[in-house]
């Protein structure tokens, strides 16, 4: 079972190497689920940050006594929007490539067949 951080750092080399055993080695699906990943981990982080700092300031109004119900809309459709995006990284192919490692690259290659692991 090929490591998922070793596969993204070095995919040209594994593809190389991959393909010189033959079969249908899948990398270019790996390349697009790993990309749309890693974005919704960074757009999570991102709506935590503000939602943080939103939080922070919701504090600093409140305790000059003014209006934050603004504020406490928009951060209603911002954890609404975190709860979604985490939901795509817990469920679906995202998570997939996570739970399967990287054995589902090379399930069809002979080798691997005739030992019956896939």
């Amino acid at each position: 079972m090929l490591d998922i951080r070793f596969l993204r750092e070095n995919l040209t080399e594994v593809e190389k190497r991959l393909a010189l055993r033959g079969g249908n080695i899948g990398l270019p699906e790996f390349r697009m689920l790993d990309e749309d990943r890693r974005r919704l981990i960074a757009d999570v982080e991102r709506l935590k940050q503000r939602r943080n700092a939103a939080s922070e300031e919701i504090a600093t109004l409140k305790k000059e006594k003014k209006d934050v119900s603004r504020l406490l809309e928009e951060m209603q459709h911002v954890s609404s929007e975190i709860k979604e995006l985490d939901e795509g990284l817990k469920g679906g192919s995202v998570s997939w490539i996570l739970k399967e490692g990287a054995g589902w690259l090379v399930r069809d290659l002979p080798c691997i067949r005739v030992l019956g692991r896939f």
